[in-house]
């Protein structure tokens, strides 16, 4: 735990990630895993739209906390 904090920036566009990825990608962010990651790339990847979908409000809503934090 702990390793990815700082990250950023994370680009998964052209890979294999499934619905699986994009589900455990987004309980990362929803438990805070991942609290520094603004950017995200999943263009042109296997899994759903809604799968996409559901990692894009979760990286939304880290980011909110990420702001409430800051203020």
């Amino acid at each position: 735990t702990g390793v990815l904090t700082k990250l950023k920036t994370l680009y998964l566009s052209h890979t294999q990630i499934t619905d699986a990825g994009c589900a455990a990608l987004a309980a990362a962010l929803d438990s805070g895993t991942l609290p520094a990651l603004e950017n995200l790339g999943l263009g042109d990847i296997p899994a759903s739209d809604a799968s996409g979908a559901a990692v894009s409000e979760a990286l939304d809503r880290s980011t909110a906390r990420a702001a409430a934090l800051q203020a």
